[in-house]
């Protein structure tokens, strides 16, 4: 018993003299639908939902040592940015800022080029989530900051990719495309830099997971110098032929049709569908000496209804008394119920379906011709291709 009461006296002795925590702060949510409203609704402590508006600023919207900061926007939600010399989002001195649903950019002249896209600098735990960043010099700059990137598009920059220096940075399922648009071929200006200069600080530890590297203008991670170009001149990397370099590591993704590489992977894979160019957000790719390409973009361009069931990883295409299976990893899809065989299964990537070129070309009665020297996959609806060169693209 006397044990007990001085085991109760210790427990009550701890507690009153420790320390009173103050409670978390309360989550405000506030409904911004200007950029005024945007602007003055930034604080800690607060989530802003936005809706499918153009929020335009004279010098882009600023993150100033902020905590606990969530964004979230909508199908057409853009925050765009008129200062050539300031991004369309700058985070700075701030902790747990999480942004989803958000196209930025910059409305500029055609001369000018823009600064980074989002500019991080000495933030920690910065998440930006199914986010698009357009043009500028750079789609990105994070330096002292820990951030990571999800499912986001980097499309059109000027110059180069992105550039990261002494920061812990991750991006999952991102697609870096049309990069260095205002580059000589060839130039290093186009990279992705990942510096370990003094004036930038120490090596960062940068992670690239799924991601997807397509038609930029001389794609090649820079650490002072140009790294690890020879080491991926495939169109896939992953798995066991993982890159890294220092703390720069690249795992199952995709390089082709970048300005630096040689060979078969020296330009994108084109489609055209009855004489017009298709525009992916995955690109067509060779896989097992195939050309895969997005299922859906083109079913529906064919005037196709597509359906996909999770449960089974299984895409189904519907047009008039046509019905079309595929199922991801089974090289037995079906049209009408008839199999027919494929020797290259349907992938996914980057949460997109592909499927051999020829088999979605011919499911609702069209042709494919495939030209290997220029690497262009031609689809007509009317079945009187012939397939000129090169690999077969079934």
């Amino acid at each position: 018993m006397r044990r007990k009461l001085c085991v109760i006296l210790a427990f009550a002795l701890i507690i009153a003299i420790m320390p009173v925590l103050p409670a978390h702060a309360q989550q405000n949510t506030v409904n911004a639908n200007t950029a005024a409203e945007l602007e003055n609704a930034i604080d800690s402590d607060t989530t802003i939902i936005l809706g499918a508006h153009t929020y335009t600023f004279s010098d882009g919207l600023w993150v100033d040592e902020i905590e606990n900061l969530t964004i979230v926007g909508t199908e057409g939600t853009k925050i765009i940015s008129r200062f050539s010399h300031e991004g369309a989002i700058g985070i700075f001195s701030s902790r747990n800022i999480r942004i989803s649903g958000v196209a930025f950019g910059f409305d500029l002249p055609a001369s000018s080029v823009g600064a980074g896209v989002i500019s991080v600098f000495v933030s920690e735990d910065v998440v930006l989530d199914n986010c698009v960043f357009t043009g500028g010099v750079a789609g990105f700059e994070v330096f002292y900051s820990s951030a990571t990137f999800s499912n986001c598009t980097f499309r059109n920059s000027n110059s180069f990719i992105g550039e990261i220096g002494d920061s812990e940075v991750t991006f999952n399922n991102c697609t870096f495309r049309d990069n260095g648009a205002r580059n000589a071929p060839g130039t290093e200006s186009s990279s992705l830099r990942v510096s370990d200069s003094p004036w930038h600080g120490e090596t960062p530890q940068v992670i690239f997971n799924r991601c997807t590297f397509w038609s930029n203008n001389n794609t090649s991670f820079k650490n002072e110098i140009t790294i690890g170009v020879s080491g991926i001149q495939s169109e896939t990397i992953g798995g066991e032929n993982s890159y890294s370099t220092g703390r720069t590591r690249v795992n199952n993704s995709i390089f082709t049709g970048n300005g630096w590489q040689t060979g078969v992977n020296a330009r994108a894979i084109r489609v055209f569908l009855d004489g017009r160019q298709m525009d992916f957000d995955v690109p067509p790719m060779l896989v097992g000496n195939r050309v895969l390409v997005p299922l859906r973009t083109i079913f529906e361009e064919m005037g196709a209804i597509v359906t996909w069931e999770q449960s089974t990883r299984t895409a189904t295409a519907t047009k008039g008394d046509t019905v079309v299976v595929l199922t991801i990893g089974n090289t037995s899809p079906t049209v009408n119920g008839k199999v027919v065989p494929i020797d290259q299964p349907g992938i996914i990537l980057n949460n997109r379906t592909l499927a051999p070129a020829r088999f979605v070309a011919e499911a609702f009665g069209g042709a494919i011709d495939w030209d290997g020297p220029t690497r262009t996959a031609t689809i007509t609806t009317s079945p009187n291709g012939n397939n000129q060169a090169g690999i077969d693209p079934a």
